[in-house]
């Protein structure tokens, strides 16, 4: 179930299956920017993690922690579909005191469980689980919304000092040092629900190079999938398309009323001499 919010009251949003075919989810990891112009891309659905939209915009986007950690460019970006936890509707922007979350535009909340089982990741209940990583949200909130195949960019799940994130960040080492923690945690987490993917016909590829999911999910290069998704969209065309058809003698002219009781030859005979 998702959420939007008008004022201060809560509205239920029927946004399930929205969508169909594939979504490209755009994590942090440098070799995201290796992609850029393909993802910039009107003919490719994305949706990017937390601050990984600060180099381009997506179509979707995702983030689960307070709203002071992510850019303000992406928060009050209306283009952009959000999505958030329910429980963070209330945090107040970075330098924005007293603008909450739940008051920016084309934004969308979820509820969720911490007990949540992994055999029930692909149902369409009202909570989604809650493991205390987005991807694992991202992919349940792009499974609701009615895509069947997400392939993943910048989603290597290995980070240093050195080499931190594709967009600007300052981690010191016990920040990365923990991130890592969560990355060996999240893909484990992937592995244990691969089994009740198969049987929501849910498909996870991997189109990141030396990522850890690469072990247990199939990798296709970007470049390729990036062809083969341009390629379903076809070509403007306004030349080829039917057209209404011309004005016949039974068509009214402009200004003019279609023949009915109420106009026309048989109404004025209803006039009075």
């Amino acid at each position: 179930m998702f959420y939007r919010y008008i004022g201060t009251r809560r509205k239920p949003a029927d946004i399930d299956n929205l969508f169909r075919g594939a979504c490209v989810l755009v994590g942090g990891g440098p070799q995201y920017t290796e992609c850029l112009d393909a993802l910039k891309n009107p003919n490719i659905l994305t949706m990017a993690m937390n601050n990984t939209a600060v180099s381009f915009r997506p179509d979707l986007w995702i983030g689960c922690d307070q709203a002071a950690n992510y850019s303000n460019s992406i928060l009050l970006n209306p283009t952009i579909m959000k999505f958030a936890q329910l429980n963070r509707m209330g945090c107040e922007l970075t330098d924005r005191p007293g603008v909450k979350w739940r008051t920016l535009p084309n934004t969308f909340f979820f509820p969720i469980k911490s007990d949540f089982p992994f055999r029930s990741f692909f149902h369409r209940g009202k909570y989604f689980g809650w493991w205390k990583n987005v991807f694992l949200a991202a992919l349940q909130v792009i499974y609701r919304l009615g895509f069947n195949k997400v392939y993943t960019v910048g989603c290597g799940f290995h980070i240093t000092v050195k080499d931190q994130y594709g967009f600007p960040s300052n981690l010191d080492e016990g920040q990365v040092k923990y991130n890592q923690r969560t990355y060996n945690l999240a893909v484990n987490q992937v592995r244990a629900i691969l089994p009740y993917a198969v049987e929501a016909n849910f498909e996870i590829i991997s189109c990141t190079p030396d990522s850890k999911l690469n072990d247990i999910v199939p990798y296709e290069p970007f470049e390729k999938v990036c062809e083969e998704l341009i390629a379903k969209v076809p070509m403007h065309d306004t030349l080829n398309v039917k057209h209404p058809k011309e004005r016949t003698d039974a068509d009214p002219r402009p200004g003019e009323h279609a023949a009915d009781p109420e106009h026309g030859e048989a109404a004025k005979a209803k006039e009075p001499a």
